[in-house]
């Protein structure tokens, strides 16, 4: 089974207090509390004929192009039938219905369906979506941005190419990238883009990345909890 990777973020908690500092002039004097929190990466998004196939996959009878088309019908008609006013119960995935935001009236009298500006659809979630807790696993990673800062602190590690190489160096690279046999995989990395957490072990998480050079394989290695670089390594 899957994981559900996510990272650590910091909130502040006593906004309501910032907001009166501010307000009376005393925002430099303000302290803020701060808390860390989880938050959900997610790690793709099925766009409706990938989700069609990976129902078809489940030992459906159905083919995935059946199983598109009553999706997409589903669509047309459950918005047909919210907008006659009417909640639509889908048994254990739950019931979808609509609310009404609106600008208030002085008066009663006053208020008209003018004063409607959004209408709003809500889901309830059915019992198959109430407990995804007990069946969860979860796995650390960076937040991007931390991910984003740890590639560019890699990256300004980096020696500069040399602008003098040999002339037997620059043959021998240009003969293999033109014959297409090369199969050293320069710039390639086994964990990945770089962009995200990947293996985590005893609290840190493994990442490789390009570095814009193709001779360079980067491997580095980040305490997630300490959200701080542990190692980088630099092969040609």
């Amino acid at each position: 089974m899957g994981k559900i990777k996510y990272s650590i973020v910091q909130r502040t908690v006593n906004l309501a207090e910032q907001a009166l500092a501010k307000q009376n002039g005393n925002e430099d004097s303000f302290v803020p509390k701060v808390k860390f929190y989880g938050a959900a990466q997610q790690t793709d998004c099925l766009t409706l004929d990938q989700f069609a196939k990976h129902i078809s996959e489940h030992h459906s009878k159905y083919g995935k192009g059946d199983i598109y088309c009553v999706l997409v019908e589903m669509v047309s008609c459950m918005r047909e039938q919210l907008l006659l006013g009417n909640k639509i119960s889908l048994g254990d995935m739950g019931n979808f219905y609509i609310t009404l935001s609106s600008k208030g009236a002085e008066y009663y009298g006053e208020f008209t369906a003018q004063n409607i500006t959004h209408v709003n659809v809500r889901w309830e979630q059915g019992q198959q979506f109430k407990d995804l807790l007990n069946d969860a696993n979860f796995e650390l990673v960076e937040t991007r941005k931390a991910a984003a800062a740890t590639m560019k602190q890699v990256r300004e590690s980096f020696p500069s190419r040399p602008e003098d190489e040999s002339a037997e160096g620059s043959s021998s690279s240009s003969s293999s990238e033109g014959s297409g046999s090369s199969t050293s995989g320069s710039g390639s990395t086994d964990s990945g883009s770089g962009t995200s957490g990947g293996e985590n072990t005893g609290g840190t998480t493994e990442e490789g990345g390009d570095s814009g050079m193709d001779w360079i394989h980067v491997s580095c290695k980040r305490d997630l909890q300490q959200n701080r670089l542990v190692s980088a390594e630099y092969k040609k």
